[in-house]
């Protein structure tokens, strides 16, 4: 397995952890009432110590990253070096304007994830655990469409709200969207949670079989976030991803493409590894030690060991040259019994 360093193109920054959502879900459950922010004077710091090591990119996530009280400074100054950003909400506070107005003129920040988690107000809120966040959301996502970003509304299914996709893929149609994503929510690590909120891998195939279902006169781009390992995807879903409707993506982990800094400048490898650290940016004072850090060869390991094949019957699967095996988290959570669908 090669152990080339880590180029970083993409950087996620949790810059907070409140938020005006609750989501019953959410990885950062821990830590919501935690009112601790990313300090604005290192956070500068860490986005030029980004930019010098070659990231083209950064994402502000929380939390809920609109929150943040130097969110206009941040993306003004990240904007300064170059960077290109993206913020991930659930768009309640750009439902005002003039937020948004505060943000237009970086030409740097280039794009918004708004999550959802249903087409109909008493599901969404019921899920987010706040009356009323689904119009503010939608009203939010409409705002940020109006003034000219790219949009991607995110839809997080789990086993609650996983027959109203085909609702907000009309409703998302309905304002113009030509792309959305689909999360899928996971068990987070260190919280207790009810496993009956997730789905499973045999009930992901399921969703999709009947998702592409509806799909083949789409014109609505349908992006998988949540990396998946290629034998759970149907027989018509594989054909959707061949005519490019349907996109799968790969964990950053694995490829060594993406980090993660949270508030506390601690180095994650994934958001939802949150308060498993790899070190502390603290003790890595210029931009030479954090490159030579993505270099070490302990973090070399880690990557070499999670892109392995979780299981042995994947090196005997024909789509093993492109199929990294999906989420490293779902191959901890679910045993190989679980994983066989097909």
């Amino acid at each position: 397995m090669s152990r080339k360093p880590n180029i970083v193109k993409q950087a996620w920054l949790v810059i907070n952890s409140s938020c005006n959502n609750h989501c019953s879900w959410c990885y950062e459950k821990k830590r919501l009432g935690n009112k601790e922010e990313f300090d604005y004077k290192l956070l500068r710091s860490t986005i030029k110590q980004l930019s010098l090591i070659g990231c083209k990119k950064i994402v502000f996530i929380g939390g809920e990253p609109s929150l943040y009280h130097k969110l206009k400074d941040a993306v003004g100054f990240a904007s300064s070096t170059g960077l290109k950003q993206c913020i991930v909400t659930n768009g309640k506070v750009f439902s005002s304007e003039s937020f948004l107005d505060r943000l237009n003129a970086n030409k740097e920040l280039t794009d918004f994830i708004v999550s959802f988690m249903g087409a109909s107000e008493i599901t969404h809120d019921s899920l987010s655990q706040v009356r009323g966040s689904f119009i503010q959301s939608f009203k939010g996502l409409t705002e940020i469409i109006k003034k000219g970003f790219v949009a991607t509304p995110n839809f997080t299914v789990g086993s609650i709200n996983k027959n109203e996709i085909k609702q907000f893929i009309n409703k998302m149609k309905s304002i113009g969207v030509e792309a959305i994503s689909i999360n899928f929510a996971i068990p987070p690590l260190g919280i207790t949670y009810t496993q009956e909120n997730f789905l499973s891998p045999k009930e992901i195939s399921l969703f999709l079989e009947g998702l592409s279902e509806s799909l083949p006169d789409s014109t609505m781009k349908i992006y998988l976030s949540t990396p998946l390992p290629f034998c759970i995807i149907p027989n018509n879903a594989r054909l959707l991803v061949e005519s490019g409707i349907i996109v799968l993506t790969s964990c950053h982990i694995q490829s060594g493409e993406g980090i993660v800094i949270d508030k506390n400048l601690n180095l994650l490898v994934c958001t939802h590894f949150s308060g498993f650290n790899l070190c502390n940016l603290q003790t890595l004072n210029t931009e030479t030690k954090l490159s030579e850090y993505l270099s070490n060869p302990a973090l070399l390991d880690l990557r070499s060991r999670i892109r392995q094949l979780p299981f042995e019957d994947c090196h005997e699967c024909s789509y093993n040259t492109f199929c990294t095996g999906g989420c490293p988290l779902l191959n901890i959570i679910y045993n190989k019994d679980e994983w066989r669908v097909n």
